[in-house]
């Protein structure tokens, strides 16, 4: 995604991000060869790369979203990749953990299984997929500005539909976020697209949104699976 209010990663992650890096399970990463599938301005390489990651490989779309994390984030077991969701330039079973934070929705409409047969494929059996996307909820799409044009959201019956249909155990199927949630959610699109700057009021927020990512909400599903494919 284009980083349009020039944000640098921090080790010191707030709201979301921290929701984010907290439900990963360490055994997922320690050891292990991790893809980022639109890993954005690298705070999850940032965050992850001194965990024990054998390897961690970042994807985005074009140069031009890849260099802030480029720039960044460099060390000897982090590498940066060119690539979509819909066309990963791996073998097949070389990752042990795939990660996919707020992407699925940005694909184009009705590729989704093309997403999850491509994670499968790249992923070993018995390896961790990760994926986080706005919730199907009436409230969580009418407070979503980019709802009205196209932006999707997605119900936990279409997500354990698309794991059953490419041989992924859910481990983990999660709501978050709550009323704090939407209107930090709504203070980021007036922030970002009609001032032009980082979020107003951000330690406030960011606070709340904490508060509320610790518990069941309707805004953002989260959600853990293994692979459990036969070939």
């Amino acid at each position: 995604m284009i980083n349009i209010n020039n944000y640098k990663p921090t080790k010191e992650l707030e709201g979301r991000l921290k929701r984010t890096v907290n439900y990963v399970i360490e055994q997922d990463i320690r050891g292990k060869k991790v893809l980022n599938i639109g890993c954005g301005y690298g705070w999850f390489e940032l965050y992850f790369h001194d965990k024990g990651a054998t390897e961690m490989v970042g994807c985005e779309i074009t140069e031009k979203d890849l260099s802030t994390a480029k720039n960044n984030v460099q060390a000897d077991n982090i590498k940066y990749v060119i690539a979509g969701a819909l066309e990963l330039p791996f073998e097949d079973d070389y990752f042990d953990t795939v990660v996919s934070w707020e992407v699925i929705e940005h694909i184009p409409k009705n590729t989704e299984r093309r997403m999850f047969e491509e994670v499968s494929r790249v992923l070993k059996k018995g390896g961790a997929f990760y994926i986080s996307t706005p919730h199907d909820a009436l409230l969580a799409k009418i407070t979503d500005p980019a709802w009205f044009f196209g932006h999707r959201h997605y119900s936990l019956d279409f997500m354990r539909k698309l794991c059953r249909e490419h041989e992924f155990e859910i481990a983990d199927l999660s709501v978050f976020g709550g009323n704090w949630v939407m209107l930090d959610i709504l203070n980021l699109y007036f922030s970002k697209w009609i001032l032009r700057r980082d979020n107003v009021f951000k330690k406030h927020y960011f606070q709340k949104v904490e508060d509320e990512y610790n518990k069941e909400g309707y805004m953002n599903i989260f959600m853990r699976a293994i692979n459990k494919k036969q070939k």
